[in-house]
């Protein structure tokens, strides 16, 4: 049995017997894809768990946990413990970049309701990330950004905004997006 989880914007995906899961969380628990009020987050954990009939064994369940490049050492440790103290007791973290297939053509654009993630291998052949929240760039400043960056790289996007056929179309011809985007990275790691 898999459980697979990936928190971004103000929801939680959780992937549990074949079946996808998304739960809307209230505004300000999450924050750029971290937990930012942990109180009501193991709440509304809980309560989506009921609601799910999603079993947690007494003796401990395993799951993986996908999050952005943005965690830092002591952001993955509070997800760890959370997940402890509900029950876990196998927690895999999987950095969403190690799904990305990158290389010197291509580059990645998470591409949320609250904030991006743009993704690429640089000129000295290292992995390069971009956090950028949406109340500091509109649509053309990020595809300014993302030009000016990635030269003529391919953009390949995903993520659950629902302007993203926009973006793709503005972009130019070397951006791409996936047909399922919202989804994209679960379905990845759940075959």
């Amino acid at each position: 049995m898999k459980n697979i989880m990936y928190l971004v914007d103000n929801y939680i995906y959780y992937y549990y017997k074949g079946k996808l899961i998304k739960y809307s969380l209230d505004d300000n628990i999450l924050k750029n894809g971290k937990i930012a009020n942990i109180k009501r987050f193991i709440e509304q954990f809980k309560v989506m768990i009921r609601n799910n009939r999603i079993n947690i064994s007494l003796f401990g369940t395993s799951i993986k946990v996908i999050i952005n490049p943005s965690y830092t050492n002591a952001d993955i440790e509070v997800l760890k413990n959370i997940l402890e103290n509900l029950g876990f007791n196998k927690i895999s973290i999987i950095n969403e970049t190690k799904l990305y297939k990158l290389n010197k053509h291509n580059a990645y654009l998470n591409y949320n309701n609250e904030y991006y993630i743009l993704t690429f291998i640089n000129m000295y052949d290292k992995k390069e990330f971009y956090l950028i929240e949406k109340n500091f760039f509109d649509k053309k400043e990020l595809q300014k950004f993302a030009k000016c960056k990635l030269s003529n790289k391919n953009l390949l996007v995903f993520g659950l905004n629902k302007e993203i056929d926009e973006f793709v179309e503005n972009y130019g011809d070397n951006a791409y997006h996936f047909n399922n985007d919202e989804t994209y990275l679960i379905d990845l790691i759940s075959k």
